[in-house]
């Protein structure tokens, strides 16, 4: 700590800051930029010490170098070299929270250093549950977690604990992470947790996702959809416009009604969908697509691809707009009629079956037939090892690739069933794996979700392609549970209802209902399951 100067501190606004610290003496170029957020009555040497004017303060006696709303703050992309918030962070309430990590990250050099500490909710959460704990310990750690409320800023408005901390930063572009949890070594034992992480690189758009995708980790169920949307027009305003999130009045529920309708939804890809011989929009979502990036060789690749029409994916492309398709189908009879289907068109069919690994993968399938040169456009869709084929693609690159995937599982559940099995995976993990190989979601159907080169993404910043908010729900099924144990589906799911899985996977750990060793248990489901939907087993 050092003598606070005597000098009236310069007000920072939203512009670069650089001029007016250096105009202050604050700051020299070569030199370091350490910023100390909302310092109160802590002066560090060696930063900036940032925080309200004290009028905007009516217990403590603040002293900082500069004045400033640290929402409204802003400095040059690459300039600073370490940011720290000693119990301020908490004063945020989500939206703002990822937006200020998001955009701390812009500010901080490669490598620099992230530093918070909060209350830590974890901790607080064992003192208030401890039989040990006193009735004082316990209303201390309640007003720790709710913050001291004296001043119009003094609410805290979400909470923080280690593991929240790992998983937001590391998706957010922060690595190094190290986090300490620690608690008052005398009564009230309040406890906190400190983080420190340094700045990786990360896009944008990447960040934007991530933050969305977090976001939706913090609503209870899918009935909240509409809260999450809201949650998302606010991050992205805040992010391009600096409009802030309406603050709370001694903790009101803030107004969001208006910035609902400041900032309206971007479309998406779905909207342009229709069918010709496509089972839900991909035709028309597919034209589109090529309509913004374009075509090379206006080759498709598409498999199972039944008789040719059946909800394809590519017919109304070879069929109507002169492209080549390549339809590969292992079923005798539909392969005689899609051979008989496509004599007409630039069609190259192929009997055979596309694993994942072996001599049958699409690429030694590809070379088999002497099929080479580049695909605009590649479909995957065979119920089941979807996934697991994207995941054996090696060098081959199409522009544009379509995959199934099962629209009974949650969206945002990574699941991924072993390959060999007629079950599928979740639209979160194709996403994963898509991203793995450079590719990026643009849209998604009832049951396909479709992917462009990472380096044509760019092209569709008008259009709304995260997961969480252009995800489909209409297929999903609740089990609804009574107190006692006894439960409704919400609706007769969409591929019947017939026998508790033993389906084993390769990604994601879902709770096999009901478990292992309960023969009777099982048993008296399946007969609840049958009367409740009004089905006979399939043997």
């Amino acid at each position: 700590m050092r003598e606070v100067p005597k000098r009236t501190p310069p007000t920072l606004a939203d512009q670069d800051n650089l001029p007016v610290l250096q105009a202050a003496g604050l700051w020299q170029a070569g030199r370091p930029l350490r910023l100390h957020l909302g310092c109160g009555e802590q002066h560090f040497d060696g930063y900036l010490n940032i925080d309200y004017p004290p009028e905007s303060h009516n217990v403590m006696n603040v002293q900082p170098d500069a004045y400033a709303n640290i929402l409204r703050l802003n400095f040059p992309a690459g300039s600073v070299d370490e940011i720290r918030l000693h119990h301020v962070f908490e004063h945020f309430n989500r939206v703002t929270a990822l937006a200020l990590l998001i955009k701390w990250h812009v500010w901080l050099k490669e490598g620099g250093q992230l530093r918070i500490e909060t209350p830590d909710l974890a901790g607080s959460a064992k003192t208030l549950s401890s039989a040990r704990s006193s009735w004082k310990m316990k209303m201390a750690a309640a007003r720790h977690l709710a913050g001291d409320q004296a001043a119009a800023w003094g609410y805290h408005l979400d909470h923080w604990f280690p593991e929240r901390y790992e998983r937001t930063l590391a998706r957010l572009g922060f690595g190094a992470i190290k986090i300490s949890a620690t608690s008052w070594p005398h009564e009230p034992h309040l406890a906190n947790v400190e983080v420190t992480a340094a700045k990786k690189r990360r896009t944008p758009e990447e960040q934007l996702e991530a933050a969305e995708e977090l976001l939706w980790e913090s609503t209870v169920a899918d009935v909240e959809r509409p809260t999450f949307n809201v949650w998302s027009r606010q991050l992205r305003a805040l992010l391009k416009d600096g409009a802030l999130p309406p603050s709370p009045t001694n903790a009101v529920t803030p107004d969001t009604s208006g910035l609902a309708e400041a900032t309206p939804l971007m479309p998406k890809l779905s909207d342009y969908g229709f069918n010709v011989y496509s089972q839900n929009g991909e035709d028309g979502i597919v034209e589109k697509i090529f309509s913004i990036i374009g075509t090379t060789a206006k080759v498709s690749v598409e498999f199972g691809a039944w008789d040719g029409f059946h909800f394809s994916n590519t017919a109304n492309l070879w069929a109507k707009q002169g492209w080549k398709g390549i339809l590969i189908e292992l079923d005798p009879a539909r392969f005689k009629q899609l051979v008989e289907n496509t004599r007409k068109h630039n069609c190259h069919c192929v009997e055979a079956k596309v694993e994942s690994v072996g001599e049958n993968t699409l690429e030694n399938i590809l070379k088999r037939e002497s099929i080479s040169g580049p695909i605009d456009l590649l479909s995957i869709d065979v119920d089941g090892d979807d996934y697991h084929i994207l995941q054996s693609l090696g060098k081959l690159r199409p522009r544009v690739i379509i995959c199934e995937y099962n629209p009974t599982i949650p969206p945002l559940m990574d699941l991924v069933a072993e390959p060999g099995n007629y079950f599928g995976c979740s639209p979160f993990s194709l996403v994963k794996l898509a991203e793995q190989k450079a590719y990026k979601l643009v849209a998604v159907t009832l049951c396909n979700c479709l992917f462009v080169r990472e380096e044509d993404f760019s092209r569709f910043a008008d259009y709304e392609t995260s997961l969480p908010r252009i995800a489909l729900t209409k297929h999903l099924t609740y089990l609804i549970s009574g107190y006692a144990g006894d439960y409704v589906l919400s609706r007769e799911p969409s591929y019947g209802c017939t026998r508790p899985s033993r389906q084993k996977f390769a990604r994601g750990e879902p709770f096999l209902f009901p478990g292992k060793g309960r023969p009777k248990v099982v048993e008296k489901l399946r007969r609840k399951m049958r009367s409740l939907l009004g089905k006979q087993e399939r043997p």
